[in-house]
């Protein structure tokens, strides 16, 4: 059976809209969070996590009217009451481009990121932090994960076989990874193509060929790009009985914003530099 987990409030998606001319921080639209439906749903409640999103094409004027440029990296926790609707955000976007802050571009960048946080902050209910770059830095949360998917010439999805993780062993850390991870939008149906990374503490070792039907069996799923993630965690929670947990989910943007939502069993699992607004890390290779 497909999952469908559609917003419980309109929203823009799969609507026509203008692109507002000026300053229209009214067009934010608030979508209240919906947790999926996995058996592991007290761990779900227990993960911790935040959602980062870049913004790509963000723009703005200074006080002398000069074009301003800058990638915003927005970040804010995965149990805010309200999460952003996409669509929303990246006309709000448009509505700061003829805004004049600042008497400098660097001025300006950080003016507008104050703002975007300040109306962010307004709309979710809860402590936004946005950060203005205008390079990308060198660092990367996901070195080292072994790519699930290399090396198969083929996957029959209903070929189940008889374990994810392996019945005995020693404790170890798993990273994998891989770039098949897709769902789809629950309004307009459209896909989102991204790369999703998978570190845990298990006993055993994990087989690898399952783990990735379980992935790739997401396909046709209709869910936000947040719920993806839970429900991919709480699939890997209830399956691999894991002593610590990570997912990342970083999705290709769209319009100009990614969405990389992150969720673990504690805080010391969380990557270090994606869940911090002032570091521009290097993207995925589906960023």
């Amino acid at each position: 059976m497909v999952r469908e987990c559609r917003p419980s409030v309109p929203t823009l998606l799969g609507q026509k809209a203008e692109s507002p001319t000026s300053y229209a921080p009214e067009v934010l639209t608030p979508i209240p969070r919906q947790h999926p439906e996995v058996e592991s749903e007290d761990a779900l409640i227990r993960a911790v996590g935040y959602d980062a999103w870049h913004a790509w094409e963000a723009s703005c004027l200074t006080k002398g009217g000069l074009p301003v440029v800058a990638v915003l990296k927005v970040v804010y926790s995965s149990d805010s009451p309200y999460l952003v609707e996409s669509k929303s955000f990246k006309l709000y976007l448009h509505s700061l481009n003829s805004m004049r802050f600042g008497s400098t571009p660097a001025e300006a960048r950080r003016e507008l990121a104050e703002l975007v946080a300040h109306d962010l902050s307004s709309t979710l209910q809860t402590e936004v932090r946005c950060y203005p770059h205008v390079a990308l830095g060198g660092q990367f949360d996901f070195e080292g994960f072994e790519i699930l998917e290399e090396g198969l010439n083929g996957l029959e999805l209903h070929q189940q076989e008889s374990y994810l993780l392996s019945p005995v062993g020693e404790p170890r850390e798993v990273k994998v990874c891989t770039h098949l991870l897709r769902s789809n939008c629950p309004v307009t149906g459209q896909p989102d193509w991204g790369n999703l990374y998978v570190q845990a503490l298990v006993d055993g070792s994990i087989n690898p060929a399952q783990l990735l039907r379980l992935v790739v069996g997401m396909r046709d799923e209709r869910m936000f790009h947040e719920q993806a993630c839970e429900q991919i965690y709480g699939q890997l929670w209830g399956f691999l009985h894991p002593t610590r947990l990570l997912v990342a989910c970083l999705y290709t943007r769209r319009g100009g914003i990614d969405i990389c939502p992150v969720r673990a069993s504690d805080a010391g699992y969380l990557p270090r530099f994606l869940g911090q607004p002032e570091v521009l890390t290097r993207p995925s290779w589906r960023q």
